[in-house]
């Protein structure tokens, strides 16, 4: 059985690249281009990771990740995200969470 793969990415490119490259070394992927999409893929079944972008429209990756902790479940979670600097004198945030 073939292990399950949540994307969850709002810029499809990187989406559609996420997934062709992991449907390539044999998983089953599942997208979700927004945080709401991804609460919603969730109930539909449970994946083996999820891939989650922090900045996303409707819900952001932390605002997902804190409801998939509130339901109790318990898998692995890749938070990435994408910031690019105008200008190197513009700071740039840098959080850090701990999980239970």
């Amino acid at each position: 059985m073939k292990k399950k793969v949540l994307v969850v990415e709002d810029e499809e490119s990187l989406r559609l690249l996420y997934e062709e490259e992991l449907k390539g070394e044999g998983y089953e992927i599942l997208t979700a281009g927004n945080g709401k999409e991804a609460i919603q893929q969730l109930e539909a079944g449970r994946p083996d990771l999820i891939i989650l972008d922090i900045l996303l429209p409707k819900m952001n990756g932390l605002q997902v990740l804190s409801e998939i902790r509130r339901q109790g479940l318990s898998f692995p979670v890749l938070l990435l995200t994408v910031i690019i600097a105008l200008s190197a004198e513009i700071p740039l945030p840098v959080y850090s969470i701990r999980l239970p």
